[in-house]
């Protein structure tokens, strides 16, 4: 899979364990050791939805690994299907895997979430709170449930519960439509039709998903336990995640450096949306001062 932006290279690299996962890494010029980010995608994506930010971040002498969740992007597993255990191991494994590079300080790391993967990185940074210095956080959802009425909940559980009995008895999945297409991602055609082309979100997805979808994710009582530096960004134009849901995570979190930014004109993909490079210069620049480096790159005395 191509990147949104192809003139900027990457070393691809592999998350060993069970599945393999595709990962990229990008690493600044020079000596290390360099501070580590690393970016987490959210629903049925993949990091190519990230488009240059891992490139913009390694700019500034910070080192970026991006990964592909299991079954999604270009990494083994059962397509579509997402179960939160095993996307915090997925992270727990390339947090492992940029922590064992030889030019990273894994005493400087930091989490980017966006949309769904933001569910994975608040539970990391709320089981290990002293392991990160801050983290941004891109469409955080608030209780997706909570998004449904009533009637719609029964509807979408009793077509779990016939799928898990298909499952069960044949170990088949049972697909649903996903709802949201490239139109409800992007308010810029030049940047949907690029993501189009590329075609890294999926179309469907596992009924099997459901239990954590619509039953676990709750992230303002995550949040509640994060007292990390954090940065909480809402697109205006989000048609996937509403403004307001996203302000009830920031809202929870109990750091005391946190900070709510709106970009006006984007869409949920905002990495590579209307008002994209000011957006990535704003998240670099966020990152990097939390990170202890200067203008320059270079690490900042204590």
């Amino acid at each position: 899979m191509q990147a949104l932006f192809p003139d900027l290279s990457s070393r691809p690299l592999a998350v060993a364990g069970e599945p393999i996962l595709s990962a990229a890494y990008h690493r600044p010029r020079g000596d290390g050791p360099f501070p580590g980010v690393v970016l987490v995608h959210g629903l049925l994506s993949a990091k190519e939805e990230y488009a240059d930010l891992g490139h913009a971040f390694a700019q500034r002498g910070v080192a970026a690994l991006s990964f592909d969740f299991r079954g999604h992007g270009a990494s083994a597993g059962t397509r579509s299907l997402v179960v939160g255990d095993q996307q915090l191991d997925d992270l727990d494994r390339a947090l492992g895997l940029i922590e064992t590079q030889g030019d990273v300080d894994p005493g400087r790391l930091m989490l980017v979430g966006h949309s769904l993967g933001t569910v994975s990185v608040l539970r990391m940074l709320a089981a290990h709170p002293g392991r990160f210095a801050g983290a941004i956080l891109l469409a955080p959802p608030s209780v997706p449930a909570k998004t449904q009425s009533p009637p719609m909940r029964a509807i979408y559980r009793t077509a779990y519960q016939a799928a898990k009995v298909v499952h069960d008895w044949s170990g088949q999945h049972v697909h649903v439509p996903y709802p949201y297409s490239y139109r409800d991602l992007f308010t810029d055609p030049s940047a949907r039709r690029r993501a189009e082309a590329l075609g890294f979100l999926q179309r469907t997805l596992s009924l099997m998903g459901y239990p954590y979808l619509f039953e676990e994710i709750d992230n303002p009582s995550v949040a509640r336990k994060v007292r990390v530096p954090t940065l909480v960004v809402a697109a205006s134009e989000d048609r996937v995640i509403a403004n307001g849901h996203s302000r009830e995570v920031y809202d929870a979190l109990a750091s005391e450096d946190k900070e709510w930014v709106r970009v006006v004109g984007a869409g949920h993909s905002m990495m590579a949306d209307r008002g994209h490079e000011e957006l990535t210069a704003l998240l670099v620049s966020w990152a990097a001062e939390r990170l202890g480096l200067g203008a320059s790159g270079e690490r900042t005395p204590a």
